[in-house]
């Protein structure tokens, strides 16, 4: 009996964002800091479970996504520029997008924001 080969959309096993993180890396000429929504993250990270843990590491350890979730990652190899991939912690594609093109304005609230805040 032959065992069936059922092709589901975007499954892990089949999605490219690695690559495509991969060349944004290629891409960049100064090191970048990259936010992804919560739900990317997730999808990334199936992918790196789905297709590439056997690879990239030791097998008699536990992935580096396991022990540390939402730690970010970087692609490329200093001193060559890097992309650091990480999780914004939301899903409002408007956050992501600000952290990603504004984010010394981002910063500036968050100290704007802690100066004010009162315990």
């Amino acid at each position: 009996m032959s065992k069936q080969i059922v092709y589901v959309r975007n499954h892990p096993s089949l999605t490219n964002y690695y690559k495509q993180l991969q060349l944004i890396s290629g891409l960049i000429k100064v090191s970048t800091d990259y936010y992804v929504t919560a739900e990317h993250w997730g999808w990334i990270i199936a992918e790196f479970e789905a297709q590439y843990s056997d690879a990239l590491m030791d097998p008699t350890k536990p992935a580096p996504w396991k022990l540390h979730p939402n730690r970010p990652f970087l692609i490329g190899f200093p001193p060559n520029p890097v992309l650091r991939v990480i999780n914004s912690g939301t899903d409002d594609e408007k956050v992501v997008w600000l952290l990603n093109e504004a984010p010394a304005a981002v910063a500036e609230f968050g100290a704007r924001r802690d100066r004010l805040r009162t315990s």
